[in-house]
């Protein structure tokens, strides 16, 4: 047999009830620890064990009762667990506390998900309080460790091209509910991407987390009070991370965007606000455009033709054609100034046939481009009038002179910019009666020479009310020796509306009046043979059918 096998015999013998109490002194002392004295516990130190640290930093130092105390109460004076309950360690530690006979050590571990703290040492495990891990963090800030907590990624897609954006952010880590790092970072300089066409896409795309909101606006570089979209709502996602779709901008222009992207405070154990911008720039090429579907624009005398230059680059153009010589004015279309739309008159004597639209550079006189159109022949019906030698007295050369004089500059001047909306509104509230009908051809009292009308007689009962057509400001209001009492409104763009043989007026020289409003009522004053209105539509000198004002707005095609 092995010696070393061999039960130990004691050579002393001793009462039995000695040896009893001896053994239970023996369990006793090996079941109990022996209390530390906090005056034995002169020393302490606490060390991050960090992910990827060349050294492990020193973060406290234990030195005043008050701070080592704690320690011996939780750990050197307690009974160690043989096991614990498993835990997910994020943080770890690393005590040592110098007594006056020896070193100890323990790991200390936090789950800061599940608010757990464990310490452990070669005996066993010690439960610790959570609250530890909040002086340990502001004692030593490790903001690094937490890439879980750090911002998502962001990347801003033009199709296939990833656009660098610049970023304002202000973020905060909070791995516990007592510990807060700010986080407060930019990058000024931006992308200034420019296209020259509309047909891209905008998407977002983060690499985890998405915020809980998402604020766009796109600003106008050249009138940044000129906000084109804000707090745009973004549509149902592709997948979590993936925003399709990002609304961008319909025309030529200098664009600001900015994609604030807000993270709400929650257990997540992160808020936040990030801010991210770029710059757009569009150039669209210019094109122009007649107000006509058809595939050969086609119209009638007595029509509006307008042209737009769209994403025009500057005021330098001149627009001619055979079928109006006098000049075509060019106004800006929309606030944003990048496209131009003008007017051109029809006169019901248009001739039918074949014309174009030549547009030139003006200071080069180049031609830049030509559009070719069609006035197709409309005939007009004759009117035979009779009217009493007083009244047509009215049109002597000398009250044509004097009315001249009074109306002076009531169509000299135009807005530039179009006050009208939409379609025009008839002026009198059916039910009425057409007397004479726009350009009808009109023999006064048996002459073989004739004269056009320039626009609709309606005849209805004396003091009618009546509307403004559209929307605009008042030029002239006051009496004519032949016209009677007549209201002028501007509407913008070269484009009038007379309102003439009037019972009373209701409105005064640079009035503006709204579509609908009631500016006075009819009657039957100056060259006139019972009550009526006679009402015009007007454009560059020239007497412009008024029905194709009520069925459509003449740039209504310009509007998509």
């Amino acid at each position: 047999m092995n010696k070393a096998n061999l039960p130990i015999k004691f050579s002393i013998k001793m009462p039995l009830y000695l040896i009893a109490i001896l053994i239970l002194l023996l369990s006793t002392s090996a079941c109990k620890k022996a209390e530390l004295p906090i005056e034995e516990l002169i020393h302490g130190e606490v060390y991050f064990m960090g992910n990827g640290l060349d050294e492990n930093p020193l973060i406290q130092t234990l030195t005043d009762t008050t701070e080592l105390q704690p320690y011996l109460d939780i750990l050197v004076n307690v009974e160690a667990l043989e096991s614990y309950t498993d835990i997910s360690v994020d943080l770890t530690y690393k005590l040592t506390l110098q007594t006056t006979e020896e070193t100890l050590s323990y790991d200390i571990g936090f789950d800061l998900g599940n608010k757990i703290g464990v310490a452990h040492d070669s005996t066993g495990y010690y439960p610790v309080p959570f609250e530890w891990v909040d002086l340990y963090l502001d004692a030593y800030r490790i903001p690094e460790q937490f890439t879980h907590l750090q911002p998502p990624s962001f990347t801003l897609m033009m199709d296939d091209y990833v656009i660098s954006t610049g970023l304002s952010q202000e973020w905060y880590l909070q791995p516990t509910p007592s510990t807060l790092y700010p986080q407060f970072y930019s990058i000024e300089g931006y992308e200034l991407r420019t296209m020259e066409t509309l047909d891209f896409t905008l998407t977002g795309l983060f690499d985890r987390t998405i915020p809980n909101q998402i604020r766009i606006s796109i600003t106008d570089n050249m009138n940044p009070s000129n906000v084109i979209i804000n707090d745009y709502e973004l549509e149902e996602t592709i997948s979590t991370s993936v925003f399709p779709n990002l609304p961008k901008p319909k025309e030529t222009g200098d664009y600001h965007y900015e994609i604030e992207c807000t993270w709400d405070k929650t257990e997540k154990g992160y808020h936040g606000t990030i801010k991210y911008m770029f710059n757009l720039i569009i150039e669209m090429p210019t094109t122009y455009q007649l107000n006509s579907n058809e595939i050969i624009p086609t119209y009638e005398p007595g029509d509006s033709m307008a042209i737009l230059i769209k994403d025009a680059k500057d005021l330098d153009y001149r627009v001619e054609t055979e079928a109006f010589t006098k000049t075509i004015g060019l106004f800006y279309f929309d606030e944003n100034q990048t496209d131009l739309v003008g007017l051109i008159p029809l006169n019901s004597r248009t001739k039918a046939g074949d014309y174009s639209v030549m547009i030139y550079r003006d200071s080069t006189n180049e031609l830049l481009d030509s559009i070719d159109y069609t006035v197709i022949p409309k005939e007009f019906d004759s009117q035979q009038l009779t009217v009493s030698s007083s009244t047509a007295s009215l049109k002597s050369s000398e009250n044509r002179e004097k009315d001249n004089a009074k109306f002076g500059d009531a169509k000299s001047y135009s807005e530039g910019s179009k006050l009208w909306e939409d379609n025009f509104l008839m002026p009198i509230d059916k039910p009425y009666r057409i007397s004479t009908e726009y350009s009808m051809i009109r023999y006064v009292n048996g002459d073989t020479e004739s004269s056009r009308h320039s626009g609709l007689d309606i005849a209805v009962p004396e003091g009618t009310p009546i509307k403004a057509a559209n929307s605009g400001y008042v030029t002239f209001a006051s009496d004519l020796i032949i016209s009677g009492n007549v209201i002028v409104i501007d509407h913008g763009l070269g484009l009038f509306t007379s309102y003439v043989h009037l019972y009373k007026i209701h409105v005064e020289d640079g009035d503006f009046v709204e579509k609908g409003d009631i500016i006075g009522e009819v009657g039957s004053t100056g060259y006139s043979t019972g009550p009526h209105l006679h009402w015009t539509v007007w454009k560059n000198g020239v007497y412009l059918n008024p029905w194709k004002f009520v069925e459509e707005d003449p740039l209504a095609a310009f509007s998509n």
